[in-house]
């Protein structure tokens, strides 16, 4: 039985206290030790709450990485003054600063739990997993996702140029090959849709074009040329699609684990081999001591517990709280929200839109690893009260659109859940914008799908009427 089942006034007080032994450490001040002390119980914290969520991959990867982010900054400090927890922004990796972070975080595991909660009230669980379409047009659906997937793939694997077995990752783009910057998204929701339709029909046609799909849009066009995250996205998309399609929740099991730990063991030594990869100067010794790094106390730049992204991020969360209490930005106050509408549109029709937020650094002079943290955005605009906001109004969201497609399976459900799985990993770590413009995607996707197989299923459905009548004629 699951624990928020048994106990669930329990689980949330445990994190009530959480967020309030945190938010206490920061008005108190305690010596190190004391600190230390309620760090720990944070962490523990932290544990109960993804093992609580091992019947859900999603939200367990939901909370996972909303705390990790601002953990690994504060754990880094409490353990060593003089370490690092990313490359950039030095001046912002300090023990004052990290503990701002831990209190965002802490509040954010707060609102996350809210969150999830409120999504899975009165919702009823539906036998019905797939959406109400007739056979013929799921075919056309899916026929049209994989030209759609396809093409967009192409469109990709012109901007980025050769692959990283040629040349470095993103050496020399071609940047004006790409008019739009969301064809991950359209790439993802368009594999998803090819995916659900050949689990409602098992067509030989549609399993074909879905291998042709895996091979040449994600790994030649995607993967080859050093773009990680949008191929995982797409994997676990359709992992979750299956487990909603049978009408299971994507437990984690042992063999999951194995699974997501070569996975993941996979991802980073990509990374680190996809800028050098083409000069065929690196080595096997290399690469284990790159994946070393991942477990180490202190890589050779100081910085400990390198896991690349998570670090990146970790220093725009440090970086916009140093700009803020050395008064070199001002507090957002929501407009960075309200920059989504204006953001949405590609940049070719709207050439004077809200820059990206990540670019703040840069325009200030300062080095980023790109990406703005949804909770460094949180407490951005609304300080520590957004912290609890925001994310709960996320995770409200994202669990509100998972529960949907289990309760009631609609196309346009799938599509709303498509739009977030799309940009999984890019919505949890680099920007909350990315689930904002995925959703926007994914709607324009289902009009467009719908629209165009409704009127192929017309005139093919006409075509053989007039036929059967022309025989019996």
């Amino acid at each position: 039985m699951r624990l928020i089942a048994q106990h669930k006034s329990l689980y949330y007080f445990i994190h009530g206290v959480n967020a309030v032994l945190a938010c206490a450490s920061q008005l108190m001040a305690p010596e190190k030790s004391y600190l230390a002390l309620i760090f720990t119980f944070s962490v523990m914290t932290f544990l109960l709450s993804i093992f609580e969520k091992r019947y859900n991959l999603l939200f367990m990867m939901r909370t996972f990485f909303l705390g990790i982010v601002g953990y690994i900054a504060m754990g880094t400090m409490l353990l060593n003054e003089n370490l690092l927890f990313g490359y950039h922004m030095h001046e912002s990796q300090t023990l004052e600063i990290a503990s701002v972070m831990y209190v965002c975080t802490a509040l954010a595991l707060l609102g996350n739990e809210i969150g999830l909660g409120l999504a899975g009230k009165q919702i009823p669980i539906s036998h019905h997993a797939i959406p109400g379409v007739s056979p013929h047009r799921w075919l056309m659906l899916g026929l049209l996702a994989f030209i759609v997937a396809a093409v967009s793939g192409q469109l990709i694997a012109n901007h980025m140029g050769p692959t990283i077995l040629v040349s470095g990752y993103g050496v020399d783009p071609n940047e004006s090959s790409l008019l739009l910057n969301n064809l991950n998204s359209v790439v993802n929701v368009s594999i998803y849709l090819l995916f659900l339709a050949w689990l409602v029909t098992r067509s030989r046609i549609l399993l074909g074009a879905l291998v042709f799909a895996f091979f040449y849009t994600l790994i030649y066009c995607q993967f080859l040329r050093g773009i990680r995250m949008d191929v995982l996205n797409a994997i676990l998309g359709c992992y979750v699609i299956y487990t909603l399609a049978l009408r299971k929740s994507p437990h984690i099991k042992i063999k999951h684990l194995t699974v997501l730990s070569i996975a993941f063991i996979f991802i980073q030594a990509m990374g680190a081999l996809r800028s050098v990869m083409y000069t065929g100067l690196f080595s096997f010794e290399d690469l284990l001591t790159a994946l070393s790094y991942l477990t180490s106390i202190e890589d050779a730049a100081g910085i400990a517990f390198n896991q690349g992204t998570i670090n990146d991020i970790a220093t725009t969360f440090s970086g916009i709280i140093f700009l803020l209490r050395n008064h070199i930005v001002d507090w957002a106050n929501g407009q960075s929200y309200l920059d989504f509408i204006a953001r949405t549109p590609p940049q070719f029709m709207l050439p004077n839109r809200p820059p990206d937020l990540s670019a703040i650094f840069v325009n200030l002079g300062y080095s980023s690893g790109g990406g703005f943290f949804e909770v460094a955005e949180a407490y951005f605009n609304f300080a520590y009260l957004g912290c609890l906001f925001v994310p709960a109004v996320i995770s409200y969201i994202i669990a509100r659109a998972y529960y949907k497609v289990k309760s009631v399976g609609t196309l346009w459900n799938y599509f709303v859940l498509f739009g977030i799985m799309s940009v999984w990993m890019r919505g949890l770590l680099y920007q909350t914008f990315a689930f904002w413009k995925a959703f926007v995607t994914a709607a324009l996707l289902y009009f467009i799908f719908n629209l165009v197989s409704s009127l192929l299923t017309s005139a093919s459905t006409k075509k053989e009427n007039k036929q059967c009548v022309e025989f019996l004629g």
